[in-house]
């Protein structure tokens, strides 16, 4: 008899250990296989089918099954694995892909390992696979979002940083730093965290601490949004920006700062741009308001003073030369002569000033008004003249132009006061480009260019911007009450001369004034070779004269009377008419008569203009007179096409009338 005690105890606990063993394998959720040494698949778990489609069953009797599964692309990964798993003893992992029996892709994450017996002897190999579809699938797509999230933060228009406090208060220590900061500061992440964020972009002692005193909010939760703050950029530029923070916690408890910057520079710049635009609209306003009052003050009392002055040489005429009337009609005539200088001046504020535009030499013009220089309402105030070398000709009037100088002098002294201090005027030539003369005044734009400059700084008080934004508004003066004409005289002379001028002044650091005057074009022909202004001096005797008829049109009936006594002393005969609609009619009638036409520039019904365009309509070779109170320039601009022959400029006198007679119809003759 054998004992089988033991032997029956070890089968039991063997057949025990077996059924633990399926249980676990079966009901695992992974699947399990095991490869004899011969290459066979002896035992495979039945979650294969779950995962593969395939049963135990196909695996074990078919040896190449499972190769055939693997993806194409990653056959070789798979043979590799295979043959360094031989007889290793250690787990190898792998990763890959199979195709199972419903041809979708199943990702499955291999652990194999080779399996020994006690004597060392080797018994085949274990492996494990998971199905890890989900997460790699899921892994992807955070992959992809992560990417997506980096490309918005490396492309957005805002700049965008992610920061958080070190030991070091108040140094900031960044762990996210777009593109666009980097462009905004200049600075890279790097940069910025061995400089510091405070310590760069606030060098202002004041405003750093109010930026730390900011981040004390922040770092209570206190969101931020939008707040304005002038940050200083790698190359030393002020660069305005709004600011947005948030408060955020991770995972771990850390509290971390976001930060989103908007660079405002553009829109502070356009706001800036729009509200000069306003400015000037505002004081283009001002201004054409004025030059519509002086200009109709002017021109009624041009009209006013024409039959006074005429009136007056009339009387003069019929006086014996011992009259004792005749110094008190001259001194009459003086007075109303003056009082045509104040309507010129009236005209200057609205840019339409009377002038005799001639070429000039800016040097020699103030070289020959030395004097100038040494005016000045204090003894402390010294002078310079510092002029260019030889100027290209402008074309202007001098006497202006000498005003001109005279008022910015006045208001550079006044400017220093009495204190010690230097007025230097200088000359010289430019080039301007449109962005430079978009600044200057007046505010219509002008054409890029070369232009003679006439300068004048001073080391007085200077403005501040409301004063410059003021300074050439009439009756505007921070000086004693009764002043403020002078720039407003100064900005119509520039004006009529199609200049501007440009003023650079500071509180405390004197002002800077550039007055330019457009250069000619190199090898344009001189100016004034086609003028019509009447020449002060007859030319000749006015003998064997044949009467002419002349037709005068004015709106004005004590000018037309005058104008027909004036004719009826040069031997003439007038025909008058009060408009430009009764003009041409008369001269539809009676034009083989008139041998000219004196008309009106500014009349009612029918102006100047619209009756010179009928006339020469109705005969081609008709010669008319323009008689205006505007500059020769400013009128012949509204004549597109033909010309008159002549202009006379209101208020006149006999001896400018009969030049322009003799000229125009017995010399022509």
């Amino acid at each position: 008899m054998l004992d089988v005690t033991d032997r029956n105890a070890a089968e039991a606990f063997l057949k025990e250990s077996e059924i633990k063993f399926r249980t676990f394998v079966d009901f695992t959720h992974d699947w399990e296989y095991w490869i004899a040494p011969d290459g066979r698949i002896k035992y495979t778990s039945p979650s294969c089918e779950r995962i593969t489609g395939y049963r135990s069953v196909d695996f074990i009797n078919d040896p190449d099954l499972l190769d055939s599964i693997v993806h194409p692309e990653d056959q070789g990964k798979w043979a590799h694995h295979r043959r360094e798993i031989t007889k290793a003893s250690e787990p190898q992992n792998i990763d890959f892909r199979i195709v199972d029996r419903n041809d979708q892709i199943v990702w499955i994450a291999h652990s194999c390992q080779g399996v020994f017996g006690p004597d060392g002897e080797w018994m085949g190999r274990r492996a494990s696979n998971r199905d890890v579809t989900g997460r790699i699938r899921a892994e992807k797509e955070i992959a992809e979002h992560l990417s997506m999230i980096e490309g918005v933060l490396k492309n957005a228009a805002e700049g965008i940083c992610v920061c958080h406090s070190v030991n070091d208060y108040p140094f900031v220590r960044f762990t996210q730093w777009n593109q666009r900061m980097t462009a905004i500061t200049g600075y890279s992440m790097d940069e910025i965290n061995r400089l510091g964020w405070y310590q760069s972009m606030y060098p202002d002692p004041e405003l750093r601490n109010r930026a730390i005193e900011r981040m004390d909010r922040m770092r209570v939760g206190d969101d931020i949004r939008g707040e304005e703050w002038v940050i200083t950029t790698k190359e030393g530029n002020q660069r305005p920006v709004l600011i947005s923070t948030s408060l955020l916690r991770d995972p771990k408890g850390a509290n971390h700062v976001l930060a989103i910057m908007h660079d405002i520079t553009d829109r502070k710049r356009l706001e800036e741009e729009k509200l000069q635009i306003e400015r000037n609209l505002l004081h283009t306003q001002k201004l054409e308001s004025l030059s519509v009052m002086a200009g109709g003050i002017a021109h009624d009392f041009n009209n006013q003073l024409a039959v006074v002055l005429g009136n007056l040489e009339l009387a003069l005429m019929d006086l014996a030369p011992d009259s004792t009337a005749r110094p008190r009609i001259d001194s009459a005539v003086e007075a109303a002569q003056r009082s045509a200088q104040l309507s010129r001046q009236m005209q200057t504020y609205t840019g339409n000033i009377f002038y005799f535009p001639t070429e000039l030499d800016l040097n020699k013009l103030l070289n020959e008004k030395l004097d100038l220089l040494h005016w000045s309402p204090s003894k402390q105030v010294t002078m310079k003249l510092k002029t260019g070398s030889t100027l290209p000709p402008i074309k202007g009037d001098a006497d202006q132009i000498n005003r001109l100088v005279m008022n910015m002098l006045v208001n550079a002294a006044e400017a220093i006061g009495e204190k010690d201090g230097e007025i230097e005027l200088s000359t010289g030539v430019t080039e301007c480009d449109e962005a430079y003369l978009s600044r200057c005044h007046p505010v219509d734009k002008h054409r890029a260019g070369r232009f003679v400059f006439l300068q004048i700084t001073d080391t007085g008080c200077g403005m501040d911007g409301e004063s410059l934004v003021k300074l050439f508004d009439p009756f505007f003066t921070t000086k004693f009450w009764g002043r403020g004409l002078g720039m407003a005289e100064v900005i119509g002379i520039v004006k009529c001369h199609q200049g501007a001028i440009m003023v650079d002044s500071e509180l405390g650091k004197g002002t800077t004034a550039r007055v330019l005057f457009p250069a000619p074009i190199r090898d344009q022909p001189a100016l004034g070779s086609d003028r019509f202004v009447a020449e002060t001096e007859s030319k000749g005797p006015d003998t064997a004269k044949k009467r002419k008829t002349i037709l005068v049109v004015d709106d004005e009936e004590l000018i037309l009377d005058l104008m027909v006594r004036r004719l009826d002393h040069m031997d003439c005969d007038a025909i008058t008419a009060s408009d430009g609609e009764e003009a041409i009619s008369v001269f539809r009638e009676r034009m083989n008569e008139i041998d000219l036409v004196i008309l009106d520039f500014k009349m009612p019904k029918m102006n100047g203009v619209q009756a010179f365009g009928e006339l020469i309509r109705i005969k081609p070779d008709v010669r008319v007179i323009l008689s205006t109170g505007l500059t020769e320039d400013v009128a012949l601009e509204r004549f597109p096409g033909p010309r008159p022959a002549g202009v006379l400029h209101k208020p006149y006198d006999m001896g400018i009338l009969r030049n322009e007679l003799n000229r125009l119809l017995w010399r022509a003759d």
